[in-house]
């Protein structure tokens, strides 16, 4: 309940800001980056055409993001929230960019290059993102040991298991070390409120693996659906020999 409340203050402040970033352009077109009105009758026509696109894009994108992400966060998908929560805003601006009044436009060309470049590298940044919380968990079953795949993968020799159980819940988390949190989805190294250093491979929050080696290390491993995870449990015995 409290991320849900977090994940929708964050929706409404994002949408304030694209109402505010039209609102204010429209008091003081200047604050534009790259704006300058035209010295022509023409050109300041264009100009006005142009900046009546950008409030509309602005408040339609704000509006966008707040009954998306409103309904995203309803919903319990955390992807959709991200893709609320950037898209919109991100698709206005590349809009309005590209379609600037022609000759002068806003600003020289290789700048708008450089914002439309800049913005598609923020969508690009959501990649990993998105690709992290689709994929679910791999695990590999050798010989000898267990491979979990990934870039934050490893690999746990049976030998060296002392400890392998089902569990309910994950312990509360104080922080991210080293790893990835999206939602569900937690991957990499985290610690626990009791100080606890863990690895997490976990992609729901119904069930989980809890597996300890003879260096103490604590593992959580989850794929997206319960049956599966405990699929795994069970293979994890039986070569394990618990």
């Amino acid at each position: 309940m409290a991320e849900a409340v977090v994940q929708i203050l964050i929706i409404v402040f994002m949408s304030a800001v694209s109402f505010g970033m039209s609102f204010m352009a429209k008091k003081h077109p200047g604050i534009i980056a790259g704006f300058r009105w035209s010295d022509t009758p023409e050109g300041i026509e264009r100009d006005k055409q142009w900046l009546q696109l950008f409030h509309r894009n602005m408040n339609l994108s704000a509006a966008i993001t707040l009954a998306g992400g409103i309904l995203s966060v309803l919903a319990g998908s955390d992807i959709l929230f991200m893709a609320f929560m950037m898209l919109p805003v991100s698709i206005a601006s590349v809009h309005a960019a590209v379609n600037s009044p022609s000759k002068k436009k806003t600003a020289p060309r290789h700048k708008r290059m450089k914002t439309v470049v800049a913005i598609l590298a923020v969508l690009l940044m959501m990649v990993p993102f998105v690709y992290f919380y689709v994929k679910d968990l791999e695990v590999a079953f050798e010989a000898d040991c267990l491979k979990i795949a990934g870039i934050y993968g490893t690999t746990i020799k049976y030998g060296d298991i002392l400890q392998v159980e089902e569990r309910r819940v994950l312990p509360a988390l104080s922080h991210r070390s080293n790893g990835l949190g999206l939602g569900k989805v937690r991957i990499g190294y985290f610690v626990a409120e009791d100080g606890s250093a863990i690895r997490l491979f976990v992609h729901s929050d119904s069930c989980f693996v809890f597996i300890k080696d003879k260096t103490g290390q604590a593992f959580y491993l989850s794929k997206k659906e319960k049956e599966a995870t405990s699929r795994i449990y069970e293979a994890i015995v039986s070569k394990a020999g618990q």
